[in-house]
């Protein structure tokens, strides 16, 4: 069976969204002092907290530091001119390449709410 190159890494994600917690929790829970619900928690808000950064990313918000950025490691090379003309041309590229790739965003929102709901959860009905 041959899959798109789309499908694999949107299996890839939802792999990864749902065994990190799976590998993370039961360390930090079996050897610190940390609750279960303070274990999901963490991840939960962790995953949320990089969706919204990464959200805003993709809205182009921090195109101009990433101009000042490729502008400032071109000038290390030896002669060579910048690679973007101005800020105008590198958000046009940057917007182009968005538009054209996709962000698997879904496993990573599913699962961050529904471990900040298991926080939640475990800190009203476990001890």
């Amino acid at each position: 069976m041959l899959l798109l190159p789309e499908t694999k890494k949107t299996i890839a994600c939802w792999v990864a969204a749902i065994l990190l917690p799976l590998i993370i929790i039961p360390p930090v829970y079996l050897c610190t002092d940390f609750y279960l619900s303070n274990c999901c928690v963490i991840i939960g808000i962790v995953y949320l907290g990089v969706l919204g950064l990464l959200f805003v990313a993709r809205q182009g918000f921090f195109d101009l530091f990433g101009y000042q950025c490729s502008n400032w490691l071109s000038s290390f090379k030896k002669g060579s001119p910048k690679k973007y003309k101005d800020v105008y041309t590198y958000k046009e590229v940057k917007k182009e390449k968005r538009r054209t790739t996709q962000f698997v965003w879904l496993p990573f929102l599913l699962v961050g709410v529904i471990l900040v709901i298991l926080s939640i959860v475990f800190a009203y009905y476990l001890i």
